[in-house]
């Protein structure tokens, strides 16, 4: 099963020919790029594609409709646009909390971000590289590692990455202890992680291809005045509209 991903690309139909024509079942995902339109069809399955194939537009890309796809069958074709999930936190008397930290991640692995999905993890110098069979997500988003045994500072926080392919990315470590991680190491996807703004907010702009359930929580306890932390579990990040969630916290003691 292939999965592949084009991006910035333009194609254009040539006398009869579709502008793409897909071989081979998989996950084809189509990132701003642009169709002319003037053929009957622009994408194509060929007779050789025997499996459910699914076919995603993202950010923008031109207009097509599950017509212009020829012998789509039992194949889907979704249009993915950019949704926006945020975070705002107000303290108790409903004014704009900034600096309150906020973590949310996949709730399980029904969304598009991995869940717990096992990886392996190698390291140069203050550069780990994780092993992780189609992740799904993307430069400067975060991950969050557990069950390393002997680097367990990597265990902490949350990872920002920088995706290096559909299998791999990096993040940025110290330069000391194991260079090959051992433990029975899972990653998961992070949204959000970090503190809100002046304005309360936190939030992540990204296309969604299922709805995305999600947990987390906010915390406000390191400086004062403190708060209880808010629990966020039973919410899903909708695919067409995105998800907008109000905290309200607190005062602790």
């Amino acid at each position: 099963m292939a999965t592949l991903t084009l991006s910035d690309m333009r194609f254009e139909t040539y006398t009869s020919k579709t502008a793409l024509q897909i071989t081979s079942g998989g996950t084809y995902t189509l990132d701003n790029c642009f169709f002319d339109k003037t053929g009957a069809y622009e994408i194509e399955l060929s007779a050789a594609v025997t499996t459910p194939t699914t076919i995603a537009l993202q950010n923008g890309t031109s207009s097509l409709i599950a017509g212009d796809v020829n012998n789509l069958g039992s194949s889907t074709f979704t249009i993915q646009n950019n949704v926006t999930f945020t975070v705002h936190v107000e303290d108790n008397a409903g004014a704009n909390l900034q600096n309150a930290n906020v973590y949310v991640q996949a709730a399980d692995g029904t969304g598009p971000l991995p869940y717990e999905d096992s990886v392996t993890i190698t390291r140069s110098g203050t550069t780990a590289t994780v092993a992780h069979t189609a992740h799904g997500m993307n430069t400067g988003e975060y991950v969050k590692l557990r069950g390393i045994t002997d680097k367990t500072e990597d265990n902490s926080g949350a990872q920002q990455i920088t995706v290096t392919g559909t299998n791999a990315y990096t993040f940025v470590t110290t330069d000391a202890g194991s260079t090959s991680y051992t433990g029975t190491i899972t990653s998961t996807g992070v949204l959000l992680y970090g503190l809100t703004d002046a304005s309360g907010n936190i939030s992540i702009t990204r296309t969604f291809g299922p709805d995305q359930p999600v947990s987390g929580n906010v915390r406000k306890a390191s400086a004062s005045p403190h708060f209880r932390t808010v629990e966020i579990d039973g919410e899903s990040v909708d695919s067409t509209n995105g998800l907008t969630i109000n905290a309200r916290m607190i005062l602790d003691g």
